[in-house]
C-alpha cells in the first residue's frame, strides 16, 4: 500500500504543477500578448477534480478529513471503539455507493468530448470512481486494523 500512496502523492504533485503552469501561462498570455490559452480554464478545472479526489484518498489515509468528533471524545473508552467501527462502516456504505454510481456515470460519459480539449469527458469523470475506490480500500484497511485492535481509538 505504501507504493500506491506514494504514487498518489506524486500524481497530486504533478497535477498541481500542471495546473500552476497552465494558469501561469494563461496569465502571461493575457498580460503580455492579449491572447488567451483556450484550453487553460477547462484543463485546470478538470485536473483539479483529480487533485481533489486523489487528495481525498490521502486525507482518508491520514485520517485528516473534517469531522465532528465531540461524541467520540465524551464516550467512555470501552464504547469508543464500537462508535469508530460504526463510523467506518457508515463511511464504507457512502464510499461504495459513490464508487458504484460514479462508475456507471463515467461509462455513460465515454462518448462525450470536452469542448476545448477534445478528449472524452470520461477521463475526468473517472476521478470519482478511482478516488472513491481508493478511499474505500483505505477505510476498509483502517476498519480491519480497528477491529483487530491495532488502532482502536484513532478517531
Amino acid at each position: 500500500m505504501k507504493t500506491v500512496i506514494r504514487t498518489i502523492e506524486i500524481a497530486v504533485i504533478a497535477l498541481m504543477a500542471i495546473i500552476a503552469a497552465v494558469v501561469f501561462g494563461e496569465v502571461v498570455a493575457r498580460g503580455l500578448f492579449a491572447r488567451s490559452l483556450i484550453v487553460a480554464d477547462e484543463l485546470s478545472r478538470y485536473l483539479m477534480i483529480w487533485v481533489v479526489l486523489l487528495g481525498g484518498a490521502l486525507l482518508v489515509r491520514d485520517n485528516g478529513h473534517i469531522r465532528v468528533d465531540f461524541i467520540v471524545t465524551i464516550v467512555p473508552s470501552w464504547a469508543r471503539r464500537s462508535l469508530l467501527v460504526l463510523a467506518d462502516v457508515l463511511s464504507l456504505v457512502f464510499l461504495v455507493a459513490l464508487t458504484a454510481t460514479s462508475f456507471l456515470t463515467t461509462l455513460e460519459m465515454r462518448t462525450q468530448q470536452t469542448i476545448t480539449l477534445d478528449v472524452p469527458v470520461a477521463l475526468f469523470y473517472a476521478a470519482l470512481p478511482v478516488g472513491g475506490a481508493l478511499m474505500t480500500i483505505l477505510v476498509t484497511l483502517d476498519l480491519v486494523r480497528r477491529i483487530a485492535g491495532h488502532n482502536p481509538d484513532k478517531a
